[in-house]
């Protein structure tokens, strides 16, 4: 029963590691996406984020989602509580210096100049991008982690009880 919770807890573990390189990777890819649009376009926010509805997988779906939902509300809130409020629903498990920068993010954007918007974009992207990076390559010691640790305790909990 303990090596079993063991290795659910892996699991769980293992789990999340994943959701977070795919919100990393999917967030990346939205990134792109705005600033490609921005600079071709310099499409207003709300036509922004239409066009990036069928583009955006996992966390970047529900932040382009949630976005599409309260833009409606933008005159009542500034864009920039709207964009903090989402990304906060969205990215709730991101770590704080990579959730400040994406939030640094709706500082600047429709407020300012198509350059200042991609400028700030990049900035962001780049450090998405150095993150994502980070964790695809501890993945492999991670997974060594996740799973050898929680065996190793429920084996030597095991060992004590009898």
């Amino acid at each position: 029963m303990i090596v079993l919770a063991s290795i659910v807890f892996s699991l769980q573990g293992l789990r999340s590691d994943n959701r977070n390189v795919q919100d990393l990777s999917s967030l990346c890819l939205l990134l792109e996406l705005m600033q490609g649009e921005l600079e071709a376009k310099a499409s207003p926010l709300p036509e922004l984020f239409d066009y990036l509805e069928p583009y955006a997988t996992a966390g970047s779906a529900h932040l382009v989602q949630q976005m599409k939902r309260k833009l409606p509300d933008l005159g009542n809130v500034t864009f920039s509580q709207i964009w903090e409020s989402c990304v906060k629903e969205s990215f709730s498990t991101m770590d704080k210096p990579l959730l400040r920068e994406l939030l640094s993010l709706g500082a600047v954007l429709g407020r300012y100049d198509t350059t200042r918007q991609c400028e700030a974009i990049r900035t962001c992207l780049a450090a998405v991008r150095a993150r994502l990076e980070e964790a695809v390559k501890n993945r492999p010691q991670r997974y060594k982690l996740l799973l050898g640790l929680p065996m190793t305790a429920g084996t030597l909990l095991i060992l004590l009880l009898i």
